[in-house]
């Protein structure tokens, strides 16, 4: 079966790339914002020749770039590509997406690769993928770790350095994106769809104004890791996970809640959070919010688990410790910006303290399906983040 040349997904249309895109493509590639992780903007006669290398590719191979619209837009907002890429005189498919700066941070590129990720799978029979991007594009890294690629290496793309991420086998790329995302069209997790799905699994109506109160503390400006981002994780975490648990209503009500107040000068942070969800959930019978509450204060990381759900829990909050290093990587910076506070060196020595407690532990996981997904790079991505801490600390001053 062909490639097809229009898609649509939830929220965006695409069509193949045609002449008559030049002028779309032009207001891309002058947009410096937009090209600022593209190698820069483009002249007019460069876009040209853009144009011209990519509709060969559509004639030569029956697939390429594809053009990007919200759902009944006029104009083009951004761009996703499947093509062939040679670097290091091997071969292999890119994915690639790029949209204006207004529609940046709402999921589009999420949304738009994976739908071609799929493609990839299916019509191309392609079992890897690259992606290419420069080292200061953290946005674009977050979108490829999301979709299964990790770095690789480093190298060179028409004289620029960029960073090669590689995907896992597609067969399973997808697999867990059906499981962590119902629909490939969710790009990335919707609050309100994911909290009413929480709520069919207590069996009851949610509580009025509780989620708005929630959103709002997990897009407080302090934070840059415990976000809506991490919410989204811990849940693609638990979709993925093969064993289900004993109290799905309670485990996922602990999930929303578990980060609700985060201060990094305080120390009682779950137990303000578990307090929060007694009051707001109150409506519950009290020994839904007993256990609520008892799986909020164990993701302290202080004591073992005492029952099958505060296990999953935990490895569920610390899944991004086994995260593909790009995305350990954008971890660590963003912890480092919650704490920006703290003086620098004060902070390597109190990071590398709490990193080498998790790497001096037995075993990360406690149930057998994250040990053996996650167990052995979240020792390896420890490691390397201690020698660096060890590294580059800095004299006392």
């Amino acid at each position: 079966m062909p490639i097809p040349e229009s898609f649509h997904t939830a929220r965006l249309e695409a069509e193949r790339l045609r002449p008559e895109h030049l002028a779309s493509l032009q207001a891309f590639h002058r947009d410096p914002e937009m090209m600022r992780g593209l190698g820069g903007v483009r002249s007019e006669a460069e876009t040209a020749r853009y144009l011209r290398r990519n509709l060969d590719h559509w004639a030569n191979h029956g697939f390429g770039v594809w053009m990007l619209r919200t759902r009944g837009g006029d104009e083009p907002i951004g761009r996703v590509v499947l093509r062939w890429l040679s670097t290091e005189s091997v071969d292999d498919v890119e994915i690639g997406f790029a949209f204006l700066p207004s529609h940046w941070g709402q999921g589009f590129a999420t949304e738009a690769a994976r739908y071609c990720v799929e493609l990839a799978k299916t019509e191309l029979d392609l079992h890897t993928l690259i992606g290419i991007t420069t080292p200061p594009n953290h946005a674009s890294q977050r979108v490829l770790t999301k979709l299964g690629f990790a770095h690789e290496r480093d190298t060179v793309v028409e004289g620029t350095r960029c960073l090669l991420f590689r995907s896992i086998p597609l067969e399973l790329v997808v697999t867990r994106a059906e499981r962590a995302h119902p629909s490939h069209a969710e790009a990335e997790m919707n609050p309100h769809d994911r909290w009413r799905e929480t709520w069919e699994r207590v069996g009851r109506t949610p509580p009025d104004g509780v989620l708005e109160d929630l959103v709002r503390a997990y897009e407080e400006p302090h934070r840059a890791y415990h976000t809506l981002q991490h919410l989204e994780e811990c849940f693609s975490g638990l979709a993925s996970s093969p064993v289900a648990p004993e109290d799905a209503g309670a485990l996922e009500l602990a999930i929303w809640f578990h980060d609700a107040i985060y201060d990094t000068r305080a120390s009682d942070n779950e137990a303000r959070s578990a307090a929060w969800a007694r009051s707001a959930l109150a409506s519950l019978p009290s020994p839904a919010l007993d256990r609520i509450e008892a799986l909020i204060g164990v993701t302290q990381h202080e004591a073992e688990p005492s029952t099958p759900d505060e296990a999953l829990l935990l490895d569920i909050d610390l899944s991004i410790l086994g995260a593909a290093p790009a995305r350990f990587s954008q971890y660590e910076s963003q912890i480092r910006r919650e704490y920006d506070w703290v003086p620098e060196a004060a902070y390597r020595r109190a990071r590398a303290r709490v990193l080498g407690q998790f790497q001096e532990r037995p075993v990360l996981y406690h149930t057998p399906w994250f040990r053996g997904a996650l167990e052995a790079r979240a020792r390896e991505n420890l490691g390397r983040s201690l020698e660096s801490l060890a590294a580059e600390e800095l004299p006392e001053e």
